[in-house]
């Protein structure tokens, strides 16, 4: 008797997906290990990409994070490619006020067993969560 494929939210069969968040100019300025971090998400971009996983991005729009400014830019290390989405935030919370569930859910993307590994700029809000990006 042979085992039934594992059924998640996403349904049968659900999509891997690299979710990038805040990785702008004036956020990573200030993250620890920066660099680090800015080239092991790139190496992740590049394995979900050659997978056919989507790539999609968070980032944050606000006074300080104006849409078009420099530091509101995403890292030219990780800029979106083609087919990648780019989710406008205007919060902490990359999912409240987003659209970003719906991204993923059209995408069938697998939320596994449990929160999904988040990657991007440590921010105190993530640290006071507990959150890791290591």
């Amino acid at each position: 008797m042979g085992t039934a494929p594992a059924v998640t939210a996403s349904g049968a069969n659900p999509t891997p997906a690299l979710l990038v968040i805040d990785m702008q100019n004036t956020l990573v300025a200030m993250a620890h290990r920066a660099s680090a971090t800015v080239a092991a998400i790139a190496g992740l971009q590049a394995r979900a990409r050659a997978a056919g996983a989507p790539v999609v991005f968070a980032q944050q729009e606000d006074e300080e994070l104006e849409p078009g400014t420099d530091g509101w830019r995403i890292v030219s290390g990780l800029a979106p490619a083609a087919g990648d989405r780019v989710v406008p935030k205007a919060a902490p919370d990359s999912v409240l006020g987003t659209e970003l569930d719906a991204v993923l859910r059209a995408a069938e993307v697998d939320f596994g067993h449990g929160s999904p590994r988040m990657y991007g700029a440590p921010s105190a809000v993530s640290r006071s969560r507990g959150c890791t990006t290591d």
